[in-house]
């Protein structure tokens, strides 16, 4: 009995992997991320993966950002000095260095 719980966690393993890897790229996740996590954690990290919300990948030309003020997910162009959030309405500078 002994013997069979090394390969059946090696096999649960692998057969996690595969999970996460499907999963995240339906998702729109990171796949070698959720690997090593589901590895590391096995079906704790397929449940977790299955739970949260899918990220859409942002339109050509443009990146995710976030609004400071409300956390609203802005699709801002990779060359504006600035934008306004279509949620609160805040005028955020881009170019600013901190």
């Amino acid at each position: 009995m002994e013997s069979l719980i090394l390969p059946f966690f090696i096999v649960s393993a692998i057969v996690c992997a595969f999970i996460a890897n499907r999963m995240a790229g339906q998702r729109g996740r990171n796949r070698d991320l959720w690997i090593f996590l589901s590895i590391l954690f096995s079906w704790l990290a397929i449940l977790v993966l299955a739970t949260i919300p899918t990220q859409t990948p942002t339109p050509a030309g443009t990146r995710r950002i976030y609004c400071p003020r409300c956390n609203a997910e802005q699709n801002v162009a990779h060359n504006a000095p600035s934008y306004e959030c279509w949620q609160c309405h805040l005028v955020t500078d881009l170019n600013v260095k901190h």
